[in-house]
């Protein structure tokens, strides 16, 4: 459909550069004909048209009315405007759907825990928020924060992160596909090492992943996204003074997020 419309409008704006003559070498470009008889009912859209284009009405053989292509200078130059402005309409509003700040609430999951060593791997569930700018060059500055509450190895852990980085996207059709890379902290509560054990409240934290915008209005969409974060909180599973290294705590996480983006 797409490309029926831009053909259509190409061609029109194409003919309206050529003289009369050329545009339509058969026909007399004196008065139409006499007919002693009426012309048969002309559809109103039709002859709308031709009003609006200050176009001269064509008869054909058969009585139907035909709207010919204005003659006029300055309406000429008029209706060219008019075929270029509709030809860049649909890359404009394509164009204003990505130029706009976009708010992301939805559901998060992480594969892991934080005091999840191995034999005792346990994913979590969260929330996820993101705030991101209009685009420079299709590039845009993002905020994040995400957090999650779960419970492993008899410890309560509800972490959560604050990040800022850059977001990259591009349309496909009505999609909007991108890749992003942040960084930030990350803090837990005191007591998530195995069994209630202390361990660090802070952390630094990077991210990078991708996903894509599926729109379902002219306001909202659909966002489904999976990133790889590092993170690492040291824990006193050792019973020491203050929190150590342990080997075998998580550092790498595959975090996955779906839910709604609103485009204001």
């Amino acid at each position: 459909m797409s490309t029926l419309y831009t053909t259509i409008l190409y061609t029109l704006y194409t003919l309206s550069w050529y003289p009369p003559h050329l545009r339509n070498p058969g026909r007399r470009t004196s008065t139409p004909r006499p007919s002693l008889r009426a012309p048969p009912p002309q559809p109103r859209v039709r002859t709308l048209l031709c009003h609006l284009a200050r176009a001269k009405p064509v008869w054909s053989n058969s009585g139907n009315m035909a709207c010919g292509l204005p003659h006029h200078p300055e309406t000429r130059k008029a209706f060219r405007l008019v075929c270029l402005f509709a030809l860049l309409l649909p890359a404009c509003s394509a164009r204003a759907q990505s130029d706009r700040y976009q708010l992301y609430g939805g559901y998060s999951y992480e594969s892991n825990q934080l005091n999840g060593v191995s034999g005792h791997r346990q994913g979590v569930n969260g929330w996820d928020f993101a705030f991101a700018i209009p685009p420079w060059r299709d590039l845009r500055f993002k905020i994040a924060a995400f957090g999650y509450r779960g419970t492993n190895q008899g410890a309560l852990e509800h972490p959560y992160f604050i990040m800022g980085g850059g977001q990259y996207g591009r349309n496909f059709g009505r999609k909007a596909a991108f890749v992003e890379a942040l960084a930030g902290i990350g803090n837990v509560n005191p007591n998530w090492g195995a069994n209630g054990s202390v361990g660090d409240t802070a952390s630094f934290s990077t991210m990078v992943g991708g996903g894509l915008d599926t729109p379902i209005s002219r306001h909202f969409a659909v966002r489904v996204q999976a990133d790889y974060q590092y993170a690492y909180f040291k824990a006193n599973l050792k019973f020491t003074s203050t929190p150590t290294y342990v080997p075998g705590l998580p550092e790498n996480f595959i975090r996955l997020s779906t839910g709604l983006v609103w485009r204001f």
